[in-house]
């Protein structure tokens, strides 16, 4: 488990981590959405069952470069995905 460490844009086959991981060519990972439909919010955040139009993507690495943080992809995505980091109050 890991977060990217860039933002991606639909059509990017390559993906910066955060952490370091040791995939393999045509290990299936999934990045999970970053984004929802405005349809499935209300005041009080998600409302109903699960959306089905959430832009969870299965993705398949081609490859690992020796920094071991950045994934080429066998198929470019199709969607963005936000990067974003968040540091406490209290520096963790």
């Amino acid at each position: 488990w890991t977060r990217i460490a860039r933002t991606v844009e639909a059509g990017d086959t390559v993906l910066v981590l955060q952490d370091d991981v040791d995939f393999r060519p045509g290990e299936e990972l999934l990045i999970t959405a970053t984004e929802t439909s405005h349809k499935h919010v209300d005041g009080n955040g998600l409302m109903g069952a699960p959306p089905v139009d959430f832009q969870n993507e299965r993705i398949f690495v081609q490859s690992l470069a020796s920094d071991m943080r950045t994934v080429t992809l066998t198929t470019p995505l199709l969607h963005r995905h936000i990067s974003t980091n968040f540091t406490r109050p209290d520096g963790e």
